[in-house]
């Protein structure tokens, strides 16, 4: 049996000839990256189609935290701040909905290390800038699904199959359907889990962009902490620091204490939530000012936990994986701020999880997990939604009571090796 350190990604081994030399591109990946441009169109021709008017009417059911976005990068351009929520009221109803108060105030709850993204949005017309922030983002999260399947399984087919399911899955679809930022938080988290331990560097790069999500970088950091990870950490660093300089040139330092006030009044509506929020405000309605105050305790106890289960699990040649989707799917119950969208990132814990029971087909896994989503989005239940992350939760963990039997992962790297 290899080292520990020393078995190699599948999807290298999958692009080795027996000489060491590199294959040439297979019709198979021409295939696949084939399919993720189709997928990716997908979503921004849907954009495209909801995004034709920016009425009342249409706020109320499309685009509207696109619309959001596009409010705020235009503030930004012209020397304003976006954390305001009463300026973003007023900007949106007279440049978009001729004078009339929108239907709702959405926060913008980004850090100002995130501002830059948000630019891409003033591209072009609305429409334009909506259509290709969905564009950019579906491309890059399934692009980088893609890869992150290569350590999952060595058959382009069957990573084609798990990209489908992701691109299709009901989280996904959703973030097209209001232009959020779900695909690239699933970008970012997929690049660090596929380039984990083996590219040190570019998956700090990825941890590091992932800080436009402040609460899934610091519980997948810690993995990174743990497991001493430190060329992964200080490129995280470097990034975040490079990130936050950029945004301080180009809209002023000022936006972090504007952004620190404004996260003390946040006030995001419950019913809406995907995390131990909403769930615990569906069976006790009567206490979201509580729970709201719990969030940071909660947070805690998240960090506590990945860190101490990192320290722990020691078995298994696929441990560091575990330690990922352990972190990703008690991220999506303990952050402050979980919605469907982001659940795009359970790619990570449902494929450990199948991949751990040989007779599971990964791509099947992967299809149902995101029809769940669909169909509880469908029936009104998204409060739901954190029952899976509980058994994802559950299932990723399992080998620090089980004993430790090879996974299907460990059993396909010692027969490439």
């Amino acid at each position: 049996m290899l080292p520990q350190e020393s078995l190699p990604m599948l999807a290298d081994e999958a692009c080795r000839t027996a000489d060491g030399g590199e294959r040439p591109v297979s019709p198979g990946r021409l295939s696949a990256a084939v399919v993720v441009v189709v997928i990716a169109a997908l979503p921004a021709l849907h954009a495209a189609h909801t995004s034709r008017s920016y009425g009342v009417e249409s706020f109320k059911v499309n685009a509207s935290d696109a619309l959001i976005f596009r409010s705020a990068a235009e503030l930004l351009a012209q020397g304003r701040s976006p954390y305001d929520v009463q300026v973003q009221r007023r900007h949106i109803a007279e440049t978009w909905l001729d004078g009339q108060d929108p239907p709702y105030s959405l926060p913008f709850a980004y850090p100002p290390n995130a501002l830059p993204l948000f630019m891409l949005c003033l591209v072009g017309p609305p429409r334009l800038g909506f259509v290709l922030f969905v564009a950019v983002g579906t491309l890059l999260m399934l692009a980088a699904a893609y890869r992150l399947a290569g350590r999952f399984s060595r058959h382009s087919w069957e990573r084609t199959i798990i990209v489908v399911g992701t691109g299709f899955g009901g989280a996904a679809i959703f973030n097209a359907m209001l232009g959020q930022t779900g695909a690239y938080l699933g970008a970012a988290v997929f690049a660090y889990a596929a380039c984990y331990r083996k590219a040190p560097g570019w998956a700090g790069v990825a941890l590091g962009l992932m800080a436009f999500k402040p609460q899934y970088a610091l519980l997948l950091g810690v993995v990174a902490l743990v497991d001493r990870q430190w060329r992964t950490v200080a490129a995280a660093a470097a990034t975040f620091v490079a990130c936050s300089v950029l945004s301080g040139l180009l809209f002023g330092f000022d936006q972090w204490a504007a952004f620190l006030d404004a996260v003390r009044s946040f006030n995001y509506t419950a019913d809406y939530m995907c995390n131990w929020i909403g769930i615990t405000h569906r069976l006790y309605p009567g206490e979201l000012r509580s729970l709201y105050a719990a969030g940071t305790f909660v947070m805690l106890i998240g960090v506590v936990g990945v860190a101490a289960y990192c320290a722990l699990d020691t078995r298994g040649a696929s441990r560091s994986m575990r330690h990922l989707a352990v972190a990703i799917a008690l991220a999506t119950l303990v952050s402050p701020n979980t919605h469907p969208y982001d659940l795009i990132i359970w790619l990570v814990p449902v494929c450990v999880a199948a991949g751990a029971r040989p007779r599971v087909p990964l791509w099947a896994a992967v299809f149902v997990a995101g029809f769940a989503v669909t169909v509880m989005l469908a029936m009104g239940v998204r409060w739901m939604l954190p029952l899976i992350s509980c058994a994802l939760l559950v299932s990723a963990a399992r080998s620090v009571w089980e004993d430790d039997s090879p996974s299907r992962i460990d059993t396909v790297k010692q027969r490439a090796g």
